[in-house]
């Protein structure tokens, strides 16, 4: 008996594996990386001079740093300017954490200066002046952490939402795991790995001398090392890069590197393998330099020398645009309310959108409330008054109009 049974236990622990290896084997296939489809969208270039980083915020607004005029320039998701963060000395970094805090890197002080969202400065990370050599790139994950990229520092710093340095990642050098020039670094919230561009010394037989590579390293949170791809060389349709900039990662582990040489925006899979490039025949890149990917999948890329951030909707990526973006209403007090007024919301996107309307101004009523649009249709939100109860003044609210990934508001003076 007791040898009936070992063998029927060996029969089905075989069997296990042998499915749990098939499993695998399709995981696998299926996981396979493709190149996105890419849809050129208007691009932001009122205000915008010199753009050298952007990022964007819970609300999908957009920040622009330009390190030759010394300021952050604020947009919406849809393109309005919003406002300007002045008196920086050369901000060529920018990154917001969820509570809306804006944390610049200025290299002329080697610090990351942190603003409240009111543009109130709050504090420095670490010691302040002189904390960093360049703090080239800023990202922040889903706990609040801040990972500051020191290019000529050759490390990865590490603080708490206080400014108090908590670790650093990578040492100097051109080996796995070492860092040699990083200029930028991007956290894949799916896969909990950095992804960072260094440029590791190489002997280049062009000029025949050594000069800095490109090299697309992906690490742990804690900064083991995983896995990492030279790219260096002259081929562009291979994939091979000379002057990476930035890096950013979309929802399905894609690498997105702007290439200042080639003018182009290469695209790689998470195992490295290159899949195609990304530009506007029509509009092309000029010195790409700062990328941010957004939760509506828009891809914003500063445009240095074309002196514009270009916006590229990624697959099937979420646009919402409003008219007007002001409404204004007069009214007799104790007399009737004012007629209703109609705010057009339309979908320029690929997919469905659920928008949701919300007010803290008690005399506005919003109906409907919520809406969801097929691509290319547009919705209407009525926005009344109550007046009843309101004496004589002037008074002012506002609307906000929200989706996934992007907030718009309309002004109500």
């Amino acid at each position: 008996m007791k040898k009936e049974k070992l063998g029927t236990s060996v029969f089905f622990s075989l069997l296990i594996l042998l499915l749990a290896e098939i499993a695998c084997t399709f995981g696998a296939t299926a996981l396979a990386a493709t190149m996105p489809v890419f849809e050129p969208l208007p691009s932001i270039d009122a205000q915008v001079d010199k753009p050298t980083a952007v990022t964007v915020d819970a609300q999908g607004r957009l920040y622009v740093a330009e390190s030759e005029n010394n300021w952050v320039l604020v947009f919406t998701q849809g393109g309005q300017y919003l406002a300007t963060l002045t008196g920086l000395a050369k901000p060529i970094s920018v990154a917001v954490d969820a509570a809306g805090r804006i944390y610049v890197g200025r290299a002329s002080l080697g610090n990351v200066t942190v603003f409240a969202a009111d543009f109130t400065k709050q504090l420095k990370l670490g010691n302040g002046d002189g904390e960093f050599i360049e703090p080239a790139d800023i990202d922040i994950d889903s706990s609040g952490q801040i990972y500051v990229v020191d290019k000529d520092n050759n490390t990865v710093r590490v603080y708490n939402a206080a400014g108090v340095l908590l670790k650093s990642i990578g040492t100097r050098g051109n080996g796995n795991g070492q860092l040699y020039h990083p200029t930028s670094l991007a956290i894949d919230p799916v896969s909990f790995e950095l992804v960072i561009i260094d440029h590791p010394q190489i002997w280049d037989d062009f000029p025949q001398a050594l000069v800095d590579g490109a090299r697309i390293q992906f690490l742990g949170m804690d900064g083991t090392f995983h896995r990492g791809y030279p790219k260096f060389g002259y081929n562009m349709n291979a994939g091979q890069l000379v002057k990476p900039m930035q890096v950013a990662v979309d929802p399905d582990n894609r690498i997105y590197v702007s290439e200042s040489r080639w003018q182009k925006v290469m695209v790689y899979g998470k195992d490295g393998v290159f899949l195609g490039m990304i530009d506007n025949n029509t509009h092309p890149l000029r010195t790409p330099l700062g990328l941010c990917m957004t939760a509506a999948s828009h891809l914003y890329v500063a445009s240095l020398l074309g002196e514009k951030v270009d916006v590229y909707g990624i697959d099937a990526h979420s646009t919402m645009s409003l008219a007007p973006s002001t409404l204004n209403f007069t009214t007799t007090e104790g007399g009737n309310a004012p007629d209703p007024q109609t705010v057009t919301i339309k979908n320029n996107g690929k997919q469905a959108l659920t928008w949701t309307a919300t007010t803290t101004t008690a005399w506005l009523n919003l109906d409907p409330a919520v809406g969801t649009l097929q691509p290319t249709t547009t919705g209407a939100l009525t926005v009344g008054v109550k007046n009843t109860g309101l004496a004589q003044d002037t008074y002012q609210g506002s609307i906000s109009i929200m989706v996934l990934g992007m907030t718009e508001k309309v002004a109500v003076p």
